[in-house]
């Protein structure tokens, strides 16, 4: 449960980013530039927390949650009565919270037809109710908040033990929990700091990139001596995307594969640290990705270059440590190429692969585009690469990459899906590996598609007992529609385009015949998807809407050429021109009756 609260705290913080990335900026303004200034009031004080209230009750009930948690908030900035970005993160889960159980209570009193009123005027009521009483209780929660806030001044703010926190965040951000600790915990606190000392050093305790770039310069040394002209390549893309680009993540790879080198991570950032508090340091927003362009931007003008001073004195400290910790042998493969397992999935399917990462902004983002640039130099197409972060990999998905580290935080139903492990999203020779998999797969699906133009030679039955299926429940039309196509196709009578130009046909005409008899077919521009003229005829015996009042209880799909395309319809029309024939194919259970009476169909002098 905890750590769910804190996924989502965090999830809520990086949703915001680029606003307060806009309130660091402005923060740089004074009242002189009353416009600015203004609007950068106006961002902190009202529009962020209600931004951040929204998207936290949107958490827990998608379509009010965020509408309630805002008329909450409002009684909180009528008084002005917020101090950090943390209570709208509270507000929002709390009340969204409110507004699931109202309405899991409400779900079985349900009055029809009046849904939306009693839905929106009770929810309304409330949140009324509730803002008034919260109103009330503003006072007293003023009292609590400057208790705790002078407790966490105490704790926080004028303890000198801020240098040891380096020891927790140094090893969670190799372990992918980078977002959680920066966005999650010392965002919220920096942003409570700036508005008493218009500055926060808790905006350098996580993004302060000399300790991720000792760890780089090392392994660049190493890898030069061994002369290995590839990871020497690799090592310097890496430097420029952490040093410049600010994504930290190209770095936990090395420390994962050494984690003696943790321990140079911790002393650096503990140097960086003790600098920043002792010359009191601090930037006036959240710098997110930890740039060092960001970091100088975001430094006063007075403290930019003992903002850079304390940076390099953490990447000298953790180079120098990692080097004597570090005794790794000469001609020692720093990182090991991991054998991947076969890639598995049908040759007629379309590869959908998804990069994860934690937050699906940084390390995938640049994991996905390197595959794709790959992929373009091998000349593969109809390949779809993005990238996500690990809660939010979708279902329908061929092929995850995913680090190490998250594998385990995977939501996604595993079953049936190539999920591969790597160590570093900018590991080229991971993704020339996959790409060897997946041209041996295409090479397999061209000989696939070689015996199927083969055998489009063969004649087939317009009609086959195996193109009939009775039973069927009901369904929407158009799942109906894909389903006989999907049967169309199976059968070797139609590609998987003809389903686009049947749904075309029925937007031009209902192809709705009479009796509860539905005839679907394809428009003019869809005859070039037919290999064979052939029918698939689905029976629900329960029914299916068709539209406008029209009930379908056989639907049978024809896939026809030109030549012969009046002559079944023909014979259609003519076979169910009885109503009582269509009543009884369409409650049959037999298959060999409906296939006897549809046989005529076979019949080209009839």
């Amino acid at each position: 449960m905890v750590n769910k609260i804190l996924d989502r705290m965090s999830k809520i913080i990086i949703q915001s980013i680029p606003f307060f990335i806009l309130l660091g900026f402005l923060s740089l303004f004074n009242e002189r530039n009353y416009f600015l200034f203004q609007l950068k009031e106006t961002l902190r004080n009202y529009i962020i927390p209600v931004i951040i209230c929204y998207n936290s009750g949107k958490e827990f009930h998608e379509k009010y949650g965020g509408i309630v948690s805002v008329i909450i908030i409002s009684s909180f900035l009528i008084n002005g009565s917020l101090q950090s970005f943390i209570e709208p993160i509270i507000i929002g889960f709390s009340f969204g919270y409110f507004t699931k159980k109202y309405f899991q209570l409400t779900e079985k009193i349900k009055f029809p037809g009046f849904e939306m009123l009693t839905n929106n005027l009770s929810l309304g009521l409330l949140s009324l109710v509730f803002s008034y009483f919260v109103y009330k209780g503003i006072p007293y929660y003023k009292l609590f908040q400057d208790s705790m806030q002078l407790g966490l001044k105490d704790l926080v703010f004028n303890n000198r033990f801020i240098p040891f926190l380096s020891i927790l965040i140094e090893p969670g951000k190799i372990f992918f929990m980078n977002n959680f600790i920066n966005h999650g915990l010392l965002t919220p606190l920096g942003y409570s700091e700036v508005k008493e000392a218009g500055k926060s050093i808790f905006f350098l305790l996580e993004t302060n990139p000399g300790p991720g770039l000792g760890i780089l310069i090392y392994y660049y040394i190493v890898n030069k001596k061994e002369k290995n002209i590839n990871k020497i390549k690799e090592v310097k893309e890496n430097f420029y995307i952490h040093f410049l680009g600010g994504i930290h993540e190209v770095y936990f790879p090395y420390v994962l594969k050494n984690m003696k080198l943790s321990f140079a991570l911790i002393a650096g950032a503990f140097v960086g640290n003790f600098i920043f508090l002792n010359f009191n340091l601090g930037l006036v927003g959240l710098a997110s990705p930890g740039s060092i362009i960001l970091l100088m931007l975001l430094a006063p003008l007075e403290s930019k270059l003992l903002v850079l001073f304390g940076v390099i004195s953490s990447s000298i400290v953790t180079f120098g440590l990692a080097y004597i910790f570090d005794n790794k042998k000469d001609g020692e493969n720093i990182m090991e190429e991991k054998q991947q397992e076969d890639l598995y999935f049908s040759p007629k399917e379309k590869l959908r692969i998804c990069v994860a990462c934690d937050a699906g902004m940084g390390s995938s983002a640049m994991g996905a585009t390197l595959f794709r640039k790959k992929l373009e130099k091998e000349k593969i197409k109809n390949i779809e690469v993005f990238n996500s972060s690990i809660d939010n990999v979708p279902e329908n998905v061929n092929v995850i990459v995913v680090h190490s580290q998250l594998f385990e935080r995977l939501k996604v139903d595993k079953e049936g899906k190539n999920i591969y492990i790597i160590e570093d999203f900018m590991d080229g020779a991971f993704y020339d590996n996959l790409i060897k998999k997946m041209k041996e797969k295409f090479e397999e699906k061209e000989a696939v598609e070689e015996i199927s133009l083969s055998s489009e030679n063969k004649e087939l039955k317009i009609l086959e007992k195996e193109n009939i299926k009775v039973g069927l429940k009901r369904i929407e039309k158009n799942l109906a529609l894909k389903e006989a196509t999907d049967l169309l196709i199976e059968r070797g009578y139609v590609e998987k385009e003809y389903f686009e130009s049947m749904l075309e046909r029925e937007k031009i005409s209902s192809t709705y015949l009479d009796y509860g008899i539905a005839i679907p077919h394809c428009n003019q521009e869809g005859r070039k998807y037919i290999r064979n003229c052939g029918v698939a005829v689905l029976q629900y015996p329960y029914g299916i809407d068709y539209g406008n009042g029209k009930k379908v209880y056989l639907l049978i799909a024809i896939a026809s050429l030109e030549d012969r395309h009046m002559e079944i319809l023909n014979k259609l029309a003519e076979i169910f021109d009885d109503e009582k024939t269509a009543e009884e194919l369409s409650t049959t259970s037999s298959i060999d009756s409906i296939y006897n009476c549809l046989l005529s169909l076979e019949d080209k002098n009839a």
